[in-house]
């Protein structure tokens, strides 16, 4: 697209020629009123030959201005360059969010390691301290002088109990086993016996076959 900047007639700038000039006090003598209303005549002219130099110096710059903008041309791409200019944009936009929202996951795993980091180190501190305590031959006799409270009691009862319950379970297994074992043993006595005395009555009753 293309943008151009037609020259266009500005209004004339008139200088004025009834520019207000101060009026001096009432002075005190002719020969000082003479003098004064020189001095104002001659300040006033001043002030309009400036005022006229910068009126024309303005226009001087205006015209040149005009110059320069009636051939100013500015060509901002085609509407596929357009078209594909808003297509980035519009990427980049859904890159920096997803990119935004990638970083704040990232510090939150970060802060959720350090926190488990800390309490690693806690547990870690909290094992050595009792590692040591535990080898303190000290502390084991106040552990062994110390009553247990109700819970822990009842706790320790309740293993003792199921202790004696396996003893006597394995007791009586023991037991079975052995008795098996015995019944075993005869049993295989009998079948022996049953098998030399048939092989004895073979031999009296067969000898040709021996």
């Amino acid at each position: 697209m293309t943008l151009t900047t037609k020259d266009k007639e500005l209004p004339k700038l008139s200088v004025p020629t009834n520019i207000g000039i101060p009026k001096a006090a009432p002075p005190a003598s002719k020969n000082d009123e003479a003098g004064k209303e020189d001095e104002a005549q001659i300040t006033g002219e001043s002030y309009r030959n400036a005022i006229v130099e910068e009126i024309l110096s303005f226009e001087k710059e205006l015209g040149l201005m005009r110059q320069k903008a009636a051939s100013l041309r500015v060509n901002i791409g085609t509407e596929e360059e357009k078209t594909a200019l808003k297509v980035d944009c519009h990427e980049m936009e859904k890159f920096c969010k997803d990119l935004v929202e990638i970083t704040a996951s990232q510090n939150q795993e970060v802060h959720d390691l350090q926190q488990a980091t800390i309490e690693s180190f806690e547990w870690a501190e909290e094992a050595k301290s009792r590692d040591v305590r535990n080898k303190d031959p000290f502390y084991q006799r106040l552990l062994k002088g110390r009553a247990l409270d109700p819970l822990s009691q009842k706790r320790l009862a309740n293993v003792q109990s199921k202790y004696l319950y396996l003893e006597q379970q394995m007791e009586e297994a023991n037991t079975k086993l052995d008795m098996e074992w015995e019944a075993h043993l005869e049993k295989s006595k009998v079948c022996l016996k049953i098998r030399f005395l048939g092989h004895y009555c073979g031999m009296l009753i067969f000898p040709s076959w021996w």
